[in-house]
């Protein structure tokens, strides 16, 4: 469960970051996301 408090730590800061940087971020956790979805999936259907 490290994406709960990583949540709202980016909710805070939104406002503070630039554009890029934010979709920097955006972009670094749904690939993490989609990266540990797959791992999973993997791992129950492989």
């Amino acid at each position: 469960m490290t994406v709960i408090p990583f949540l709202p730590v980016t909710v805070n800061q939104a406002s503070y970051l630039p554009d890029c940087a934010l979709l920097f971020l955006r972009n670094l956790h749904s690939r993490l996301f989609c990266f540990f979805l797959q791992s999973f999936n993997g791992l129950i259907c492989g």
